[in-house]
């Protein structure tokens, strides 16, 4: 691309270098006022520019429509090859509109695609869509579902459907994961993605997840999980327990003179740890969100996984753990059946030296100050270290 030129008077001009103005609207790429009046300057500036103002796009499903529109109908549709990311959703399960397949086709090079609170017709329509991002990078699937029912129908075209080979990161939250789990291990070659962010994992979805998750776990290295609460909430999950108790029955144990993590995870909760975490070698950080949460009618499973993914996992690489947790003012964190004494003995032990920060995300109409100095004073190893922090939502 020519160099800008710049004049100052009748008889002399400036070249400016159009590396150097690439270098300066990158330097205004969050400054969509500024990139505006760049894109006015010359038509050199107007492209540079078109990289960051449309980028990233969030739309409603109707101004996705009504975007297209514009777009057909002015002298300049070429802006859609500049998106990368894109946004759709909506306030309530709006139905997928047919543009986003018209969008599809006019945007190859999407890398990011985030939908929120849409309902598919069927299964196969949502994997269509999907699938027609060649380089994507990025999927999140935000409170996204379909019809019930359609899967088995469309059996063999499901199959023939595989994620784009790109795909790095993976977000599925509040949306069917059994058959998006089901679906994704029957692929020929199962997507390796480094950053995974699942939940609520219900009791019914955790053979379907956990079957993908064992078979890449040395590929993850960010990993974040909510966790439901079984169709009784506490009795599903007791219930869940005493299967796996049932399972690890030690009748012979003696305490070694080494005592491990599996052995340790063993004696205080009666059960083994997970073994296929055991795969999870280069975890570098770890979230579990409502560890408790008082604005549930009961408290979700994340009590007993917390403690379990902790102890399954080989925290060799794992140096950021992050715990959200929402609590009423009237109701002290300690008053819920939190083993604190385990997670400040497993943070304490020799598997976790290059665990770097230990952080508390607090939600709540609660003060963080004294909710901290009391987590604190249940994990005093991990506070002597300096690794425990908070936050307030």
């Amino acid at each position: 691309m020519s160099p800008t030129i710049i004049t100052l008077s009748e008889s002399t001009y400036l070249e400016f270098p159009q590396e150097l103005a690439d270098h300066v609207i990158q330097l205004l790429q969050h400054d969509l006022v500024s990139l505006k009046h760049c894109s006015l300057v010359c038509r050199s500036w107007l492209y540079s520019s078109r990289i960051h103002l449309f980028r990233t796009l969030s739309l409603t499903p109707k101004k996705l429509q009504y975007l297209l529109e514009v777009i057909d109908t002015t002298l300049f549709p070429a802006i859609l090859p500049y998106v990368k990311r894109v946004h759709v959703g909506s306030d309530g399960h709006t139905p997928a509109p047919n543009v986003l397949a018209l969008f599809a086709k006019s945007s190859p090079m999407l890398t990011h695609l985030h939908l929120h609170s849409l309902f598919f017709l069927n299964f196969l329509d949502l994997l269509d869509l999907i699938c027609s991002f060649p380089y994507l990078q990025s999927l999140a699937l935000e409170q996204v579902c379909w019809e019930a029912g359609g899967s088995g129908k469309n059996r063999a075209e499901i199959q023939s459907r595989v994620l784009p080979p790109f795909v790095d990161h993976l977000r599925l939250r509040d949306t069917p994961l059994r058959e998006l789990f089901t679906w994704i291990v029957l692929h020929p070659k199962l997507p390796k993605v480094s950053r995974f962010d699942v939940g609520p994992i219900e009791e019914y979805d955790t053979p379907y997840v956990g079957k993908y998750m064992f078979q890449i776990g040395p590929c993850f290295e960010h990993m974040a999980f909510s966790f439901g609460f079984g169709e009784k909430g506490h009795i599903c999950a007791t219930d869940f327990i005493d299967k796996m108790r049932a399972a690890s029955v030690r009748p012979h144990y003696q305490r070694p003179a080494k005592v491990t993590m599996a052995d340790r995870f063993w004696e205080v909760f009666g059960i083994d740890p997970c073994e296929g975490m055991s795969t999870f070698t280069n975890l570098r950080t770890l979230r579990i969100e409502n560890l408790v949460n008082d604005t549930y009618a009961h408290q979700s499973t994340a009590l007993f996984w917390a403690p379990r993914v902790i102890s399954s996992v080989r925290p060799s690489n794992l140096a950021h753990i992050v715990f959200s947790i929402h609590i009423s003012p009237y109701r002290r964190p300690d008053k819920y059946d939190v083993n604190w004494e385990y997670f400040d003995e497993v943070f304490a032990s020799e598997y976790y030296t290059r665990l770097r920060s230990v952080h508390f995300e607090i939600g709540g109409r609660v003060n963080v100050e004294s909710v901290a100095s009391l987590i604190s004073s249940r994990l005093p190893r991990a506070a002597s270290r300096g690794i425990l922090s908070f936050q307030k939502l």
